[in-house]
Order: structure tokens, then C-alpha cells, then sequence
């Protein structure tokens, strides 16, 4: 083992220790303590704890700029919730002091060189805007009508808005789907990260847009059996499933057989779905960069598996770039958005444009 995945591993196995001498270091820093709750310590703690376990994942993968890219999002949430961005780069300071003084020679250094880099870049990180819905299309509109009907608690005019849509033509179910239902879930997403709506809030339109894309689904004529099969998950302790359950749907109305798993699928009982039913293609995702080892894993293991091992497709926002994800998990093919999922996986699995 090379000492950056070494290192990675002592991060790991004394995350809790690190982050409580760091704690000790970042609350009497701060000048409003209170702003952290009645226990800053414990949220100071526990958010500390967080980016070690991203600065572990980061060295173990060399994802430096994946780390930096996290830190940003961070910044934009203290920002947004009224937070001094000066206690996170404090803390980040705080960080880097702890490990360079209590990791063993040899080993810390790759972090607090991680950690350098982003403190010296820290104030470029997280400047730029996160774009919101765009209006300028027509399944733009129809989303932000979505989202704000949902706000207003009104579930049934949601759905019926973009159901009608279908009905009438105005719209196909595969721009519903994708342009509607999953441009609302990262406009919430946005919304979310900037503190401008509540979990509640979030979960609702969540729980609505998964039953959006089912009546949608059910409205749609599917394309006639191609003959193709295809098993998706998200691995283990991956809770985001929405972005895979609206690929399978269009891959449903092409005409493939679609085993959808969903979410926190351990990596055994995928192996053995693979086993049960043959698929031709496997869809992985992967939300979090923390979810990147399983996917890698069970990839590995499908090719262990079988002699003619079926290929295997990734995509998810773990993944900043093709190329990226491609070193990561050793994937046929990445994609970096839901509607380029199909295309591809007609392509390795030997389907044409035109169909089967």
C-alpha cells in the first residue's frame, strides 16, 4: 500500500479522535458560538468528522479537485445560511495544524498538502452561481410550474399540470421524465443547499416526482420487447435512487426488461441478481463520493463473477467528469446526464438508433 492510501486509511480509522481535537482548536475561535446551536462543539464535531471522511476518500482516489469541490459546496451553504465563510476556512485551518502535529511522520503529509492547496484556494472555491430552472423551453416552464404548485402544497394541480401535458401532446413522456420530474429534483436540490427550503419541503416534492414518473410511465406506449435486460442499482448505504428509477423508465419505454433494484442494494445481492436473471447491461449510480468504492467493488466482482460478464454503465453527480469516473470504477461507459443513459447503452449492448 503507497503512503497517500495509507494515509487515507489512518484518516479513516481515527476520523472521531481527529475531529474532536480540531473541534477543541475551531469553538474558541469563533466569535459567535452560538450560531452553532446549544452544542457548538458537537456540531462543529460531526461537521469536521464529515470532511475527513471526504479528505480520506480524496486521497485514496487521488481526487484532489473532487475534495476542493466539496469545500466550495460547503461554502456556499455557510453563506447561505448566514454563516461567517472566515470559521470554515478556520476550520480547515484547524484541520490541517491537527494532522500535521498528530499523524505519524510519513503519513500526513499528502493530507495537510490537500489541505494546504484548498486553504490557499479558498477564496476562489464556490464563487460561481448555481444555475437555477431555466424557463426558456417549454419542459422549463412546465417544471417551474411543478415546483411551485408542489411549494404551495398542492400535489394533485402538480401532477395534473405536466399529466395533461402528456395527454395532449405538448410534451413526450421521455421530457417529462427527464426535463420535468428530474429538473425538479436538482432545482430542489439547489433550493435545499441554499437554505431556501426545508427537508420537509424537499421530501415532498421527492415523493411526488417518483409518483409523477409512474403515472407518466403509465400513459406512454412502450417500443415492442427488444429482447434486452437490463439491472440497475444504487449500492449500499446510497439513499438517492430517483435520477436511476427515471433511466430505467425510459429504458422500459425502448422496450428493454427493466429489474430496477433501487437504493442501498449490497453489493452480494446485486451479484446474485446478476446470477438470477441474466441482464445484458448493469446500470450503476453513485450520489456521494463516499459511494464510489462500492461501485468500483461490485464492478470488479461482476467480472469475477462470470465468464461473459455483461457491461456495466455509471453515472451519478460522485463523478465529475467521463474520464474521471472511468479511472474510479473501471466502468465500459459513464454518462453524465439521465438522457444520455440510453444512447450509450444501446450502443454496448449492439442495438442500433432504430431499434432492435
Amino acid at each position: 500500500m503507497d503512503a497517500t492510501r495509507f494515509a487515507a486509511e489512518i484518516l479513516s480509522a481515527s476520523s472521531s479522535g481527529l475531529a474532536r481535537l480540531a473541534a477543541e482548536r475551531v469553538v474558541p475561535a469563533l466569535a459567535n458560538p452560538a450560531a452553532y446551536g446549544s452544542d457548538a462543539f458537537q456540531s462543529w464535531r460531526q461537521h469536521l468528522a464529515g470532511r475527513l471522511a471526504d479528505l480520506s476518500l480524496a486521497l485514496a482516489e487521488n481526487r484532489g479537485e473532487w475534495f476542493a469541490e466539496q469545500v466550495g459546496w460547503a461554502k456556499v451553504a455557510f453563506r447561505s445560511r448566514g454563516a461567517p465563510e472566515s470559521d470554515l476556512l478556520l476550520s480547515l485551518r484547524a484541520l490541517r495544524d491537527v494532522l500535521a502535529s498528530e499523524l505519524p511522520s510519513g503519513v500526513g503529509e499528502a493530507s495537510v498538502t490537500c489541505l494546504d492547496d484548498v486553504i490557499t484556494r479558498f477564496d476562489r472555491l464556490g464563487t460561481s452561481e448555481t444555475p437555477g430552472l431555466s424557463t426558456e423551453s417549454g419542459a422549463g416552464r412546465l417544471a417551474s410550474q411543478y415546483v411551485l404548485a408542489l411549494l404551495e402544497g398542492d400535489r394533485r394541480r402538480a401532477c395534473d399540470l405536466v399529466l395533461d401535458a402528456v395527454r395532449a401532446g405538448d410534451i413526450t413522456p421521455q421530457d417529462a421524465i427527464v426535463h420535468v420530474g428530474l429538473s425538479a429534483q436538482r432545482e430542489l436540490g439547489r433550493m435545499w443547499h441554499l437554505d431556501e427550503v426545508t427537508i420537509a419541503e424537499e421530501h415532498f416534492v421527492s415523493a411526488t416526482t417518483v409518483r409523477l414518473m409512474e403515472q407518466v410511465l403509465g400513459l406512454a406506449t412502450c417500443a415492442p420487447s427488444n429482447g434486452k435486460t437490463v439491472l440497475a442499482a444504487a449500492l449500499d448505504n446510497d439513499v438517492h435512487d430517483i435520477g436511476l428509477r427515471a433511466v430505467t423508465d425510459l429504458f422500459e419505454l425502448d422496450g428493454w426488461r427493466v429489474i430496477f433494484l433501487g437504493a442501498q442494494m449490497p453489493v452480494e445481492d446485486l451479484l446474485w441478481a446478476s446470477d438470477a436473471f441474466k441482464p445484458d447491461l448493469v446500470v450503476l449510480s453513485a450520489t456521494l463520493g463516499t459511494h464510489v468504492r462500492s461501485v468500483a467493488e461490485a464492478i470488479a466482482q461482476l467480472r469475477l463473477r462470470r465468464a461473459d460478464p455483461p457491461p456495466v454503465l455509471v453515472g451519478g453527480t460522485a463523478f465529475l467528469s467521463e474520464r474521471e469516473a472511468e479511472d474510479l470504477v473501471g466502468a465500459d461507459a459513464v454518462v453524465m446526464s439521465a438522457g444520455e443513459a440510453l444512447p450509450v447503452a444501446r450502443r454496448l449492448v449492439g442495438l442500433d438508433d432504430a431499434g432492435a
